[in-house]
């Protein structure tokens, strides 16, 4: 404690920590990777490969859970089942264990967060490639 009172007396300035940095945005940057960024669904049925779906008629990114939890421990998350559902109702309106129709009558227990609660990923345009001198 005695550091403390020395630095502080001797006027070191406290600089707070950005939005980009703790676990919150660490948290957004994975959720907004999994659900924009890497391989996504065309159809719910891609739910099944583990693949999140953005639905475009309800405004709702659907996946499960098992799946987000894969992709966070692979990205060196430490974060527990707990914790992330937590996350996802309270800071993205995420609704839990929804039954959701796969393949005729199957069902499968979904997430879903509002597409608006999620940053788009940037469209990027093909690199243009040089003609060939044939």
């Amino acid at each position: 404690m005695s550091i403390l009172n020395d630095a502080f007396q001797k006027g070191v300035t406290i600089v707070e920590a950005g939005p980009d940095v703790g676990v919150d945005a660490v948290f957004r940057e994975m959720l907004e990777e999994f659900l924009t960024n890497r391989t996504r669904g065309v159809r719910r049925e891609d739910l099944l490969r583990g693949a999140p779906w953005e639905d475009e008629e309800t405004g709702r990114h659907y996946f499960r859970l098992m799946d987000l939890m894969k992709f966070l421990t692979r990205q060196g998350s430490k974060m527990q089942r707990n914790e992330v559902t937590t996350r996802l109702k309270k800071d993205y309106g995420a609704e839990p264990n929804f039954q959701l129709k796969v393949k005729g009558d199957m069902n499968i227990r979904a997430w879903w967060i509002p597409v608006d609660k999620i940053d788009r990923a940037p469209e990027l345009d093909a690199p243009e490639q040089e003609e060939d001198a044939i």
